[in-house]
Formats: structure tokens, C-alpha cells, sequence
């Protein structure tokens, strides 16, 4: 969809054991220069860490409990990513409120693409839904 689009900077959030940052190895590992991974569970990012361990050439990785605790940990001038990704994660947040919050907080943080995946179950229906939203680019400072 995005040809020659090549991200260095990601933001995985509700990454879970990092599955996300294993697909865009897999698909460009000459381009990512850091990794940023928000999930609050503990034992989520235990699992991640212990699939890392003893991997080479490995790309630069945080992991953040919060949003806030990663934008705080961070200078301002680093905080925007090249691609951003939100996995099966806008369906935990409880309210509609608080999930405009975060996709208007993880759009904030991307200065080119944020990806959102989502699946919605009902004894009804199963839907699948997938957005990418990309920004008009902007010159790095």
C-alpha cells in the first residue's frame, strides 16, 4: 500500500510479546533503527523479553508500561515515529471517550503512518477491521 515505505522509528502499542516488531524485522530489518513497545502487562513483556534473549543484531528496544511513562522517558524531540501500530488493543479500552484519547494521543506520535487492527465478536457477527492512516509529510528537524 505504501511503496518504498521503509520505517525506522516504531511504536508498537499493546504490543503484547512483540509480535509486530518480529513481522517488520521479517519484512525490512535494514530499516528499523528503534523500537518503542507500550504494554502494561508484566507477564506480556517478560515473554517478549525472554524471545529476544540471545538474538544478534537486534534493534534498539524500550518497553514502556504506559503512553505516559514512554513520553516522559523520552526527549519531545524524539517522540515521533515513523509508523505506529495499535494491534487488537482499542477494544480493551473500556470507554468510546477514552479510545479517542488514545488514537488521538498515538496519532500525535506519528509523524507519517498509525496502523490499527481490531476484531469485534458477537454470537452475531465477526468483523475484522483494519485502518491505516497516513499523514501528509513533513520535514524532519
Amino acid at each position: 500500500m505504501l511503496p518504498g515505505f521503509s520505517p525506522a522509528k516504531v511504536l508498537d502499542f499493546g504490543a503484547g510479546t512483540g509480535s509486530a516488531f518480529w513481522a517488520l524485522r521479517e519484512v525490512g530489518p535494514n530499516s528499523l533503527g528503534k523500537v518503542n513497545l507500550v504494554e502494561p502487562s508484566q507477564s506480556m513483556q517478560r515473554a517478549g523479553q525472554s524471545l529476544i534473549q540471545g538474538q544478534k543484531n537486534l534493534t534498539l528496544i524500550h518497553s514502556y508500561a504506559t503512553l505516559q511513562s514512554m513520553t516522559k522517558s523520552i526527549n519531545k524531540s524524539e517522540r515521533e515515529h515513523d509508523l505506529v501500530i495499535a494491534s487488537y488493543v482499542l477494544g480493551e479500552i473500556p470507554s468510546l471517550k477514552d479510545r479517542i484519547t488514545v488514537v488521538r494521543q498515538l496519532w500525535d506520535l506519528t509523524w507519517e503512518v498509525l496502523v490499527y487492527l481490531q476484531t469485534y465478536n458477537s454470537w452475531i457477527s465477526f468483523m475484522f477491521h483494519c485502518g491505516l492512516m497516513k499523514k501528509k509529510k513533513k520535514k524532519k528537524t
